[in-house]
This record gives structure tokens, sequence and C-alpha cells, in this order.
């Protein structure tokens, strides 16, 4: 039902059907009470010294416009004294004109700008790709032509996510990458989560590899099937659940683990990354049997280093013993000079 009521500003009846707290007919009438209950004081703009119109509960209003707000002012820094550009806004604050002012003793890396290419520093801590606000703003309207991992279409992205996205789509990045079945050699959609352990394209594929396998521990009693590299090898005790190779690093990657480091890795990861270095030691690059390989951490855990696989690297026991706590540049350096004076000696 509506009801009639009193405008509290021009005192009218008015009906209203919608709400029983209505207090006035109009927005109109609202304003200009509100205008009579709080009126404004002339304060001077501190910029141009103009006076304005301003409410009392507003204490931080100091300019009249933006553009007196916003005119720059020159500072003097404090480290290398030179005069800088500030806002009215940070002249309290800013005291270092850059980076290396503020923080003199923090490295510097240096970067390009993703958009304009000019090469700019940053700190270490401070994940930037562009040089400026201008540069970051005029990257998302830009981008480059990326090659999608599941379904290989080439596809738009923009500068500030190139590294990030892999995927053109949320199908090709829920299916996942194209791998090759162990057993029948065909092409298949490995899922994005199980891709880096994924072999075989169906249950009948890995039922073929199980029952091959079954049937040659079936024949040779002494047969066994190791847990860790899953190939079968000869023992002939019942309790050995991987061969000596496998177990070996099975157990270093069981003691990385316990240091409590970032990141772990499976052992076919380990395997691939043999491949990757040929077998052989790279920092000396001299040939191994998988039983002298060692697990090597390219970054030490105590500076900083994980336990994912782009931290591992295949070594011998020689240079995994004299790397020690080195990071590769510091053993290289170090390598060298002694190789000097034995020859000098």
């Amino acid at each position: 039902m509506p009801i009639t009521k009193t405008c509290l500003f021009c005192i009218k009846e008015f009906t209203n059907k919608k709400t029983l707290k209505a207090k006035y007919c109009s927005n109109e009438c609202r304003l200009n009470h509100v205008k009579q209950l709080s009126p404004k004081i002339e304060i001077s703009c501190q910029q141009c010294q103009a006076k304005f119109l301003t409410v009392p509960s507003n204490s931080k209003a100091k300019f009249c416009s933006h553009s007196c707000a916003y005119v720059p002012l020159f500072k003097n820094c404090l480290t290398c004294k030179k005069d800088f550009k500030v806002k009215q806004s940070e002249f309290k604050k800013k005291k270092y004109c850059s980076y290396k002012c503020k923080y003199p003793n923090y490295k510097l890396l240096k970067k390009n700008c993703l958009s304009c290419g000019k090469e700019f520093e940053t700190l270490l801590s401070r994940n930037s790709h562009y040089c400026s606000h201008i540069c970051h703003g005029k990257s998302q309207n830009t981008g480059i032509i990326k090659i999608c991992a599941g379904c290989t279409k080439e596809f738009y992205v923009k500068n500030h996510l190139r590294e990030e996205k892999k995927y053109c789509s949320r199908k090709c990045r829920i299916k996942g990458i194209y791998k090759v079945c162990t057993v029948c050699g065909k092409q298949y959609l490995a899922h994005a989560t199980y891709a880096a352990t994924s072999k075989f394209c169906s249950n009948d594929c890995r039922f073929i590899k199980f029952n091959s396998a079954q049937s040659a521990l079936a024949k040779n009693p002494n047969l066994r099937w190791c847990s860790a590299g899953k190939h079968t090898f000869t023992s002939k005790s019942d309790k050995r659940s991987s061969c000596n190779d496998c177990g070996k690093i099975d157990t270093q990657i069981r003691q990385l683990r316990s240091r409590k480091a970032k990141g772990k890795f499976t052992f076919e990861q380990w395997q691939e990354k043999i491949k990757f270095w040929g077998g052989r030691c790279y920092l000396c690059l001299n040939s191994l049997t998988q039983k002298a390989m060692q697990i090597e951490h390219r970054i030490p855990i105590s500076r900083g280093g994980t336990n994912w696989i782009a931290n591992i690297a295949p070594a011998c026991v020689r240079c995994n013993a004299s790397k020690h706590n080195k990071t590769e540049k510091e053993f290289r350096e170090w390598r060298n000079k002694r190789n000097r004076s034995t020859i000098f000696a």
C-alpha cells in the first residue's frame, strides 16, 4: 500500500510505494538539504595560492585541481646529491633518485625491457620486466605469437604473459602434451598432471608390458622386478626390491628429501638428465658408468639451492667432493688456479 509522507526539505506531501524509510520527495531535495547541513569553507591552494571551496570534514584537501596536485617538484638526492623530479604527494617521503642510491650495498640485475628493448637495472628481489610505467602500459596492448604446447597451433599472447602462458586455451591446458607410447610407438595426448611419468597410450599397452615382465619372472626364479628403475634384474634373495645401480640412486634421493630442501625428482627424470649430458660428468666431461655417477646440486642447498631436477646434474666422485659448497663459477676459478700452480711449480 502507498504511504503519504512529508519531505524534510520542501515540506510537501509525497507517496512512496517501495520503501518506508524515504525522507525526501526527490534526489534534488536530498542534495540541497545536505548542502545546508554541511556548508563549505574557503581554503587557499598550496601550489597556485588560489582560494577554493571544500567541506570541513575533508582535511586532506590541499590543492584546487589535479593540475596543481601533480606538478613535479625538484628535490636533492641524499647520496648522489643530484636534482630529481618528485610528485607533490611524495615530496616528504621520497629521498633518493633511484634504487642505486637507496640500496648501495644490494646487487642489481641488468635486464632488457620487453617493450622498448632498453637495458635497465633492478633489484634481485623485484621481478620487473619493464623499464618504466609507460612501457608496462604499452605492453598490455602489444604481444607476440607463440606455439601451443598441447595442440601445436600458433596463438597470440600479450607481452606481460609471454613467459607464463604455454597453452592457447583451457582445453589444451587440461588435455596435456603429446608423447610417444613405449610399446606400440603411437603418438598420444598425456594429461598435464601426469605428462612427466606417463609412458603408455592405453591400458592394453600397459598390460602387455606388465605381462611380458611377469612371464619372464615366472620362467626364471632368480629374476626380480626393480621398483625404482622398473626393469628386471637377477638376484638370489627375495627381499631385494631394486638393483644395485638404481638402489644407490634411490637412497641418495631419500637422503636429499630428509635435508628438508624444496623440490623433488623421480628416478626417470634422473635417467633423462644422464642422457642429456651423454653419460658424462658435467664439470670435467669424463665418461662415467651409472655406478660411478653421483647426484650433484649446481647451486648448493646450503646456499639456497633446491631439489628440483633443473638444479641437479651428474658428476664424478672427485668433482663432487672437491666442489663441496662452491658454485660452478667458483669451482672453475679454483680449479684453474690449482692447475696453474701445479704447472709453474
